[in-house]
């Protein structure tokens, strides 16, 4: 039971609120979360006493840990990484844990998400982050040994179990969910290294393979005659899809975050999608780190954005939904599965 000191203290305010939220600003960088939350800590017997709370919670260990970089920073930081071992060494995994990036660039989150001052306004973040000019057919090319990856039991040329799990679980899960025959004409975008299309094509797919990477159409192709998979690869872009015919499926995997305006592309591979025709996404960041979409701005995305140029997005659920539709898809599946599998997207062309 509480004495009568006890319950007096429980409803008499000792701060005003002015001095909670100053506290909060100053130790947090943050205005309280609530009105409640300010009428608790208002509730304290002095600011000492606040202090004291708000120095000791998570939240600020978790902040007094984080190490703040801006862009005049990052070519050092790009260096730290290296000098670790790259972006996978145990020394980066604790770099990355205490980044923080602070961008000199404002983003109206109000502003229409389609549109062209929006737009522009991602693309000057980028612009300081990676410090050069959005040019997707410069900054996309990655340089490789062209014998090596031929050669190699997968096209990633990667030598870890645990990795190569990682990318057959995410594909295999969207696989699965599909609904797919064997014998489905699949477009295959952005695929990269090509684990993906030998991996449907695999299954039994005929598989159209895209990259804005000649040297990576190359290793496909490469690879295929060796395999004898039905994969055909082409050059071409999200905006420029070289290819003619109706397809059963496309397939964005780990590639659409890379476009600019994702709302063109899908525009665009819904036309060459048969009625009913599968748009499938899997490996696709869908966060909630801006109300729409805009460029992630975690360690990992910042260090590719500094050294290779690339365009780093991702989108919040309710937003890359509304993309979709509005593409001419109804979404039939848009879900967070468990570790290692994360986000999948099924829809169908309506």
């Amino acid at each position: 039971m509480l004495n009568t000191i006890e319950k007096e203290r429980c409803y008499r305010t000792f701060l005003s609120e002015d001095q909670v939220i100053w506290a909060y600003r100053i130790i947090l960088d943050r205005d309280p979360e609530s009105q409640e939350a300010i009428e608790r800590h208002r509730r304290h017997s002095s600011l000492e006493e606040l202090r004291s709370i708000l120095l000791n919670s998570p939240e600020y260990k978790e902040k007094k840990e984080k190490v703040f970089w801006g862009a005049s920073d990052l070519d050092r930081f790009v260096m730290e990484v290296d000098n670790n071992g790259g972006p996978e060494a145990p020394k980066t995994k604790e770099l990355y844990r205490k980044f923080r990036y602070i961008s000199s660039v404002s983003v109206d989150s109000s502003l229409d998400p389609y549109s062209d001052a929006y737009v522009k306004q991602q693309i000057s973040l980028h612009e300081e982050i990676s410090n050069r000019h959005l040019n997707q057919h410069e900054n996309e090319q990655t340089p490789f040994d062209m014998d090596r990856h031929i050669c190699a039991p997968n096209p990633y040329g990667r030598r870890s179990v645990e990795n190569i799990g990682y990318h057959i679980s995410q594909l295999a899960n969207v696989m699965f969910r599909s609904g797919l025959a064997r014998g489905t004409r699949l477009l295959d975008m952005g695929c990269g290294w090509g684990m993906t299309s030998e991996l449907f094509a695999f299954a039994g797919m005929d598989v159209t393979a895209v990259d804005i990477n000649p040297r990576f159409v190359e290793l496909i192709n490469r690879r295929r005659e060796k395999s004898g998979l039905p994969i055909k690869a082409l050059v071409g872009s999200f905006e420029e899809i070289p290819t003619e015919g109706k397809f059963d499926a496309v397939l964005f995997y780990e590639c659409l975050h890379h476009a600019v305006r994702p709302w063109v592309a899908l525009n665009q591979v819904q036309k060459l999608l048969k009625p009913g025709g599968k748009l499938l996404l899997a490996g696709e960041p869908i966060n909630n780190d801006w109300p729409n979409w805009g460029l992630r701005l975690d360690a990992r995305s910042v260090y590719v954005m500094r050294k290779h140029g690339w365009f780093e997005s991702g989108w919040s659920p309710k937003f890359i939904r509304e993309c979709i539709e509005r593409s001419g898809f109804h979404v039939t599946r848009l879900s967070k599965d468990p570790h290692p599998v994360d986000w999948i997207v099924v829809a169908e062309k309506i």
